[in-house]
């Protein structure tokens, strides 16, 4: 594992999604780095050691801006606005919870609400005080379906519910990719990390996809998607 987050040290960071991966590696990763953290969750699980890393721990309604808002504001006192939002999901147990063979507006509306629209409220509460800042860092984890469904180049859509997935993640990088456009004049940057399938070998990869969005040294990026297979 590398070394070089130490300019983690003192920020105040917000992560949403840390039940599953890559979420329960960017919690004591930035911890040991010093950083103090808030977890956001969608899901009801009983505490667990990336709990006792955290300052804070809430459970939040997926897509309801007042249960977000309200976990924000207990972190985000004033004038000490966060340094990080960092947005991920349990793309595994996202996987599982998708009914493929029944598309029905219920199965959308649970995905925009749980993915889509909680992103969206975490960027209404956290942008503003960045922009009052003058700086801030924020992370998008996406899924590689958004781009050309299963697999970049495979050419084929897998029976995994695809189709949900690959609509929503493009959503998450047009969401993205727009706003990068509003706020890097103001010191704010916002990338992406796109994720395929088979993620147990690729820790190394996301930490360090992360720390390069964080660090600074690509601080000339804005709206950009690193995609990791």
């Amino acid at each position: 594992m590398h070394d070089g987050h130490v300019f983690h040290n003192n920020k105040r960071c917000i992560i949403l999604g840390t039940k599953g991966l890559p979420g329960k590696w960017i919690v004591p990763h930035l911890y040991s780095a010093g950083a103090s953290i808030c977890l956001l969750n969608t899901e009801e699980t009983e505490k667990d050691s990336l709990d006792e890393k955290a300052t804070e721990s809430h459970k939040i309604i997926p897509g309801e801006k007042e249960s977000i808002s309200e976990a924000v504001r207990t972190f985000t006192v004033q004038n000490n606005p966060i340094d990080y939002l960092i947005c991920s999901t349990n793309f595994d147990q996202m996987r599982k919870e998708l009914d493929v063979a029944d598309p029905e507006s219920e199965t959308w509306n649970k995905l925009v609400d749980k993915w889509i629209m909680t992103y969206f409220h975490l960027l209404q509460e956290t942008v503003p005080p960045m922009i009052e800042k003058g700086s801030g860092k924020i992370v998008f984890f996406n899924s590689t379906r958004g781009y050309t469904g299963e697999g970049e180049g495979e050419g084929h859509l897998s029976p995994e519910g695809s189709i949900f997935e690959a609509a929503c993640s493009s959503a998450i990088t047009g969401m993205m990719t727009s706003i990068a456009r509003d706020i890097i004049p103001k010191g704010i940057s916002i990338n992406g990390i796109a994720l395929g399938n088979s993620l147990e070998e690729k820790k190394n990869k996301v930490l360090w996809a992360l720390d390069l969005w964080l660090s600074g040294m690509a601080s000339y990026s804005c709206g950009q998607i690193y995609r990791i297979y």
